[in-house]
């Protein structure tokens, strides 16, 4: 975390968002994955929550880009403990309310490397485009 802060700083020194982005994207390990692991150790419980996880990611996904949903972070995305699926939090910034904001958000759903390793060995291209 505290890289990350550093990194933050960076942006008074000149550097863009997307400089500082791509420096936080390399520093980031990905933990969902190991989450699944951890909390489904039986293989065919970890099986169905990750189809869960990935099925509702690809719902929600379709979902927020059809009504403009904005401010998608750790902290508006809740995953039940119990089966792996997904739900949305905080609707704010709905109808591309997000492209009104000081750096607008133009990223029309977030599939974030930490997403997407918890999606397995398949990544995007497997449940995640069939769903």
């Amino acid at each position: 975390m505290a890289d990350v802060k550093r990194l933050a700083g960076d942006q008074k020194r000149g550097d863009t968002h997307m400089e500082i982005w791509d420096k936080v994207k390399e520093i980031s390990i990905p933990m969902v994955n190991d989450w699944f692991k951890d909390k489904f150790p039986c293989p065919a419980n970890r099986f169905n929550s990750r189809v869960n996880f990935i099925r509702t990611t690809a719902v929600w996904s379709m979902v927020g880009y059809i009504i403009g949903l904005g401010d998608r972070h750790g902290d508006n995305i809740l995953i039940n403990r119990a089966s792996g699926s997904v739900t949305h939090v905080d609707f704010d910034c709905i109808f591309e309310k997000g492209l009104k904001l000081k750096v607008p958000e133009k990223v029309p759903i977030r599939l974030t490397k930490n997403i997407v390793d918890a999606f397995g060995i398949f990544k995007e291209k497997g449940t995640f485009i069939k769903s």
